[in-house]
């Protein structure tokens, strides 16, 4: 039995290198995770640093050679909130080599079942959530604040970006202390966020030397690469989800 466990930085980038690096050595592994919790003497830990280029091959490979749905399956179940969704995505993947677009038609691997299972919770939460996201108006800005049970903040942004164009908003996911800003046609994902707006609603000057360093925050954020400092999908992704949105709905 194989005993490598791998362990990467918590990007999809990072999980498709692992991808790429069991492809390459023909290895199933026996776990793929962030962190070792508790080390042990019968594992084989192997640290995988993340390469830009080699995910990209994996990403650009997976609609030609699987399909968009398995694009769009991998997307979904990267953001669900399982312990188990790495090792099942790059098992996915590796079947999808193997089968190619016929890999969503097989139903006796686990792997399959769990990916397209978790694919759907995250979309049916992201949409869920569309009809209930509720907006307070802060001095001309939209703020709302949610604590999803999956990291679906992300696939809220387009729905979003489409029907309120013209505000400015925040939305919070307060579980996970990010928060995507949106103004002037462009919108910004930031890592961490400590924003109690509550404080703010009396005091004039204070609320806006809060948005004023918030702002500042932002744009300094906005000069740094982003996918090295917090776990979220590139909009290069964007299009196979907004895709498969529109046939779901």
């Amino acid at each position: 039995m194989n005993n490598k466990v791998y362990i990467y930085d918590g990007t999809i980038e990072g999980l498709f290198t692992v991808v790429y690096k069991c492809m390459v050595e023909k290895t199933i592994p026996l776990n793929v995770i962030k962190d070792i919790y508790k080390p042990s003497l019968f594992e084989e830990y192997i640290n995988v640093d993340t390469d830009y280029d080699l995910s990209n091959k994996i990403f650009k490979s997976i609609p030609k050679r699987m399909g968009d749905l398995t694009l769009y399956n991998v997307y979904n179940a990267f953001l669900v909130n399982k312990n188990d969704k790495e090792i099942n995505i790059v098992n996915y993947l590796i079947n999808g080599y193997k089968y190619g677009k016929n890999i969503n038609r097989i139903k006796d691997i686990d792997s399959v079942i769990k990916v397209q299972k978790y694919s759907n919770m995250v979309r049916r939460e992201a949409h869920k959530l569309k009809g209930f996201v509720r907006f307070e108006d802060f001095n001309n800005i939209l703020y709302s604040k949610l604590s999803p049970e999956h990291d679906v903040l992300e696939l809220l942004v387009p729905h979003f970006k489409n029907r309120l164009s013209n505000e400015t908003w925040i939305i919070e996911d307060i579980k996970r202390k990010k928060a995507v800003f949106y103004k002037n046609n462009e919108y910004k994902l930031i890592s961490t966020i400590n924003l109690n707006l509550d404080r703010f609603k009396s005091n004039d000057k204070e609320y806006k030397d809060l948005w004023k360093s918030f702002i500042k925050s932002v744009t300094i954020n906005e000069r740094k690469n982003l996918r090295c400092q917090m776990n979220f999908m590139p909009k290069k992704y964007w299009k196979y989800m907004t895709e498969m949105e529109d046939n779901n709905e």
